[in-house]
């Protein structure tokens, strides 16, 4: 019998499918843990279509979306919460409030916002885009336990900008199933005289 139960609150776009599938294969192997899965994915964004002031912003559209999926399960007894995005941290900071939550992110906010820069996209657009984001995203991060940031950039930019402290935050990689990984190549070992 299970002695824990999660709920499992994961984005399977972009670069998060293979990440996902890698916990959830994680969490099927281990007998104590039951868990309540919400997926979203591309046709969620058809089945749940969001009201126009909730499609100004990318991060509004992506959280209310996973706000209509995951509403069955949110009053359900919980052990802990997981999230796999920035997005969903502000979205179920009330869950965090009452269970253990932990978000794992690849990318944080202040990440994000320095890549968009980077790539030519400043401006006061940018920087009206970011604030829009960033005070809800440091208030809700008040909720959350646990950080499991995917690199070192990403847990410096949680410490440093985005109220992630660092006694929250385990640096992690993204999980890889080396079981069904091969290389496209073999490769001779080096010589050792060489």
């Amino acid at each position: 019998m299970p002695s824990r139960r999660g709920l499992l609150i994961f984005t399977t776009l972009l670069g998060n499918s293979a990440t996902t599938q890698q916990l959830l294969w994680v969490f099927k192997k281990r007998p104590d843990i039951e868990t309540d899965v919400v997926l979203i994915g591309n046709e969620d964004f058809l089945k749940y279509p969001p009201p126009f002031l909730n499609r100004l912003s990318d991060g509004w559209t992506g959280r209310y979306v996973a706000r209509q999926k995951a509403t069955p399960f949110l009053d359900q007894p919980y052990d802990f919460l997981l999230v796999n995005s920035w997005e969903f941290v502000i979205e179920f900071r009330k869950v965090a409030r009452r269970i253990p939550g932990a978000a794992l992110m690849d990318a944080v906010l202040a990440t994000v916002d320095a890549q968009l820069r980077h790539r030519g996209l400043g401006g006061w657009k940018r920087t009206v885009a970011h604030r829009l984001h960033h005070f809800p995203f440091r208030a809700a991060a008040r909720e959350f336990q646990l950080f499991l940031p995917k690199g070192s950039v990403s847990a410096a930019a949680l410490n440093d900008h985005d109220g992630g402290d660092r006694s929250r935050c385990l640096i992690t990689l993204a999980p890889q199933n080396l079981e069904s990984w091969k290389p496209f190549r073999a490769y001779a070992r080096p010589c050792s005289g060489c």
